[in-house]
């Protein structure tokens, strides 16, 4: 995966497919759902990504 892609999806630039967020997960050795708790908690008073 490229990683001025994955930067932008860390900072909600830009919007992903499940099976990309699975293979992100896959990759750094965790959940899913994990992602989601822990982007949950860090952004819950931002905007979404357009």
């Amino acid at each position: 995966m490229n990683r001025a892609y994955l930067g932008r999806v860390e900072r909600g630039r830009q919007n992903i497919w499940v099976t990309t967020a699975v293979r992100i997960a896959t990759a750094l050795g965790t959940e899913l759902a994990a992602l989601f708790v822990d982007a949950a908690a860090t952004h819950c008073d931002e905007e979404p990504a357009e």
